[in-house]
Order: structure tokens, then sequence, then C-alpha cells
């Protein structure tokens, strides 16, 4: 890849590629194989959380087409702490992930923030906004980050009924004045 990923950078295998195993390692790359499931797994087996030296994310392609990019691990940590430490999003609260988790929005105000934050995390596999509004219906979640297209899809939703949103919201980009006011 270019810029190239630093060396010992965990790559994370299922075994049915460990045929992958040699090339990796010939990169420099350390190599991590997931357990199949059943198979016996004991606490030293077991990686800590975000012990890699870094990710490769994707940008969100609003400029061009998204294209990959490297961040290091104790940067997306840092400013995952950050952002909650700013919003001041308490240890435990709920939060809503519905930006994909392979773009750093969705990286660090979803994944990332709930495990600083050592909270519940209600994570939507693609933007759904029935499902959206049933979590914000529910009043367990605090904090909810997400892309202007998506408040603008939620302002036109007629439901019947209370679906406040959680009272921390998080956009990545402006909203116009219509869609905020709905």
């Amino acid at each position: 890849s270019s810029p190239p990923l630093p060396a010992d950078t965990r790559l994370v295998l299922l075994r049915a590629q460990q045929h992958l195993e040699a090339d990796a390692r010939s990169l420099d790359l350390d190599v991590t194989f997931l357990s199949d499931p059943g198979e016996p797994r004991g606490a030293t087996d077991e990686p800590g959380f975000m012990t890699m030296p870094g990710v490769v994310l994707f940008t969100s392609g609003s400029t061009a087409r998204p294209r990959p990019v490297y961040r290091r691990t104790d940067a997306l940590l840092r400013l995952a702490q950050t952002l909650v430490a700013t919003v001041g999003l308490p240890r435990g609260c709920g939060l809503i992930g519905a930006v994909p988790l392979a773009g750093a929005l969705g990286l660090n105000t979803g994944l990332l923030a709930a495990a600083v934050l050592r909270s519940p995390l209600a994570l939507l596999d693609h933007f759904d906004h029935k499902a959206l509004l049933r979590l914000f219906a529910s009043r367990e979640y605090q904090f909810w980050a997400g892309t202007p297209m998506m408040a603008d899809v939620l302002g036109r939703c007629p439901l019947p009924g209370a679906h406040p949103a959680p009272p921390i919201c998080v956009f990545a980009g402006r909203l116009s004045a219509d869609v905020a006011r709905r």
C-alpha cells in the first residue's frame, strides 16, 4: 500500500486464510488468527483492546471517491477520549452507532467512544431511519453521531408519538437551517 503499513502492524486472518500467512510475514506484518467458533479460548490467547500500531480507515468520499488512510491506534484512542470529554459524555451512557465503522467518524464516535466510556453501543449495520427512531424512542441512549443526510431523512419522517433525539447529537458536516429546525 502507499504509504506502506508500519512493520508489526497486526493482520487478523481466519483459519481458512492461513495460506496468506507467509506473504503477510514477508511484509513484516504481525499475523493473528481468529479462533474458530467453539474453539476454546484462554485469557492468555486474547490480545488487549486496540493493541495494534494502527488501522486503515476510509475517507468519507465527500470530495472524491473514498480512499484508504492509515491512522495510528494511539491517535484514534486520544481522539475518542477528547470527543467524549468535549461533549461531556458520562461513563456508561448509551451510544448509537449508525455510521459505518470503516470510516473515522463511525469508528471514533461509535466503537471507540463506547470502549473509552465502557458504555453500551447500539450498532446499526446500515442506516435505517425507522430502526434509529426506535432507538431514540427507547430513551436509553444519550449520544448519536450522524451525517447531514441522515438528519434530513429523520426530519422528514412523520411518525406518531415521540421520537426525541438523544440529548447529544454530532454531525459530520453542516446542517442547513431547515434541517436543523426539523
